[in-house]
Formats: C-alpha cells, structure tokens, sequence
C-alpha cells in the first residue's frame, strides 16, 4: 500500500514533469493558422475557458459594474434602479444571490457556478452548430 507521501511525490513529479513544462512553440502550427483565420471564435473559445476555469475573473468585475457591490447596491447603479423596482427583497432570492455575489457570500458559488455551466453549455451548443453546418471542406 502507497503512503501518503509516495502519493504526493508522485503527484509532485507529474506537475513538474508535465504539466509545468508546457512551451508555446510545442503547439503544432496549423492551431495558431486556424487562430488568425478565425479570430472571433477564437476569442468565444478563450472567454469560455476563462468561464469555466476561473469564473470570478468575470463575474466578479460584472457583478461590480452593474452596482452589485461590498457594502451593497451602488448608488445609481442597475442593482439601485432594480432594487427600487421590486421593494424588499426576500431571502434567497436572484437579487439576493446576486448582491451576496457582490459582498463574497453565499451567492459567489451560485453565480460562479451558473457562469461555468453558461460556458459549458455555449460551448457545446458552438460546437454542435458548427459540426452541423459545416462544409466539410478545409478552410
């Protein structure tokens, strides 16, 4: 039986023998030629990844700029003009996981969650769309 610390070494050399070792000039050049003959997709590709491997890097700043802040609804913002709209605001709520987002509460691995699963489910639906109107020749 492996002990905890042939665990950790094993995976120890994996990350330094692998995964840390990645160089840019490893990856083959028709990916960088499909790159610049698609940039568009490529951006929606990066924006994906970017949400489904570090959500907070854009909900954080969105939450923000709509006046989902620290100390509350920002004066003025969209989360005011809303919060004006629907009174008081419930327990639990969209504006309640929204604005607990905005402070770092409960709400941060809802919203997170739900902008992993809109980038899984865009990238799949992306994916599948193309597949189907393809023309089955090279670009």
């Amino acid at each position: 039986m492996m002990t905890l610390e042939e665990i950790l070494r094993i995976i120890r050399d994996f990350f330094q023998g692998v995964v840390l070792q990645f160089n840019i000039s490893d990856v083959p050049p028709f990916i960088f030629d499909w790159m610049r003959a698609h940039p568009g997709q490529t951006v929606f590709y990066v924006v994906n990844g970017v949400l489904v491997f570090t959500p907070a890097f854009l909900t954080g700043p969105v939450l923000a700029s709509m006046g989902w802040g620290a100390s509350g609804p920002t004066a003025g913002s969209v989360a005011a003009w809303i919060h004006s709209k629907i009174g008081i605001v419930g327990a639990r709520t969209a504006f309640a996981y929204l604005q607990s987002a905005g402070m770092g509460g409960y709400g941060t691995a809802a919203v997170n969650g739900m902008a992993q699963v809109f980038g899984v489910v865009s990238g799949g639906a992306a994916s599948v769309y193309s597949y189907f109107n393809s023309t089955g020749s090279p670009e």
